[in-house]
């Protein structure tokens, strides 16, 4: 436990993400120190040159680097990871980066086992089905089926997480955060797009309600109306629901709450060798989102009947039992956080 005046050196790889940032301001305010790893030419390293923090300037490919990064420290929190492969970037060296990356961490501290407070590793909801859930809400026990290559990424990073923790006797907590924004980022997201995304990976795991025999025709006939609507498909907000008028639920995260979660996985003793899911205060339902960004933004809405019904949202009942953790950051208040952003005005999150 850390608490109190017990002041700690923790290592932060991913240290200008959005939440390697956040999570830098509340770590300083609560009197830790700060050693943050970002990857050379880090176009947002910049970020972090407003506190006063070590900055170690290497990529999770470099041994000798992490190894020297982790000397001395007492707790590791493992944010960094490529989230979507660029079209330039060879699958060998994405996984290099991401799985092989997170076994050089891992290995860099293994001997200290005995002496490293914590392991926190930030892995993702995306080792679930989201499309094709087979039960929600979903919670840890949910069989891991990821769609995307992110997933499987997350999924095999788990596994060694947990290897190490067995083997070495690291304390380690796994999270799984799901839909993290920060800032603005609450603005996107309720377009025709996502309903197209979410046909797609349908499609690849050939289950789940989005697995429906009238799902192709209905994308098809989507993607005709809001043609018809506008020429900027990022300007037309789109309700989904079902035959029977359920509204389509997207469970999604601000940062605020993400770090929170892991300041309590490295306070509380209950996270030790436990995998949580974190993730907002309750999934929002498309039909309150469009609705309150129509009435901001000034958007239209398009309201679509669709052949199934998507409600994605995730069980926090563990990590609430376990590390006390509390949301904060409901769907109003990040909205609210945003307008107060693009206004110029200061709020308690720093954007991506």
């Amino acid at each position: 436990m850390i608490k109190g005046d017990c002041a700690v050196r923790i290592l932060l790889s991913g240290a200008s993400g959005r939440v390697g940032t956040n999570l830098t301001k509340e770590l300083l305010a609560r009197g830790h120190q700060v050693r943050g790893m970002v990857f050379p030419g880090d176009p947002k390293a910049d970020k972090l040159d407003a506190f006063n923090i070590e900055v170690a300037n290497v990529g999770l490919d470099d041994t000798e680097g992490i190894a020297q990064a982790a000397e001395g420290v007492d707790a590791v929190v493992h944010t960094a990871c490529v989230m979507s492969r660029p079209p330039t970037m060879e699958k060998f060296t994405y996984y290099d980066i991401n799985t092989t990356g997170t076994m050089r961490l891992l290995q860099a501290v293994a001997e200290q086992g005995d002496r490293l407070h914590r392991f926190v590793h930030i892995s993702s909801d995306t080792v679930y089905p989201m499309p094709s859930l087979l039960y929600a809400p979903v919670d840890e026990q949910h069989p891991r089926l990821p769609i995307k290559e992110y997933g499987m990424i997350k999924v095999l990073n788990e596994e060694m997480v947990e290897h190490y923790r067995r083997e070495y006797g690291l304390k380690t907590t796994i999270i799984r955060p799901g839909a993290i924004l920060a800032g603005e980022e609450i603005f996107n997201g309720w377009t025709a797009g996502i309903a197209a995304q979410q046909y797609r990976e349908a499609s690849v795991a050939r289950r789940g309600p989005l697995w429906h025999p009238e799902m192709a025709e209905n994308a098809a006939k989507l993607d005709e109306a809001v043609k018809q609507r506008t020429d900027d498909p990022s300007k037309l907000l789109v309700n989904y629901y079902d035959r029977d008028g359920n509204p389509w639920l997207w469970h999604r995260t601000d940062a605020r709450d993400v770090v929170h979660g892991i300041i309590q996985a490295l306070e509380e003793d209950g996270a030790v060798g436990e995998t949580l899911n974190m993730h907002g205060p309750y999934a929002i339902a498309f039909s309150e989102g469009t609705a309150v960004l129509s009435d901001l933004l000034g958007l239209p809405v398009l309201d679509w009947e669709a052949p199934a019904c998507w409600q994605y949202w995730a069980d926090n009942s563990a990590a609430k039992s376990r590390v006390k953790y509390a949301p904060q950051h409901d769907f109003q208040r990040m909205v609210a956080d945003a307008v107060a952003l693009r206004e110029g005005k200061e709020t308690t999150v720093i954007p991506v």
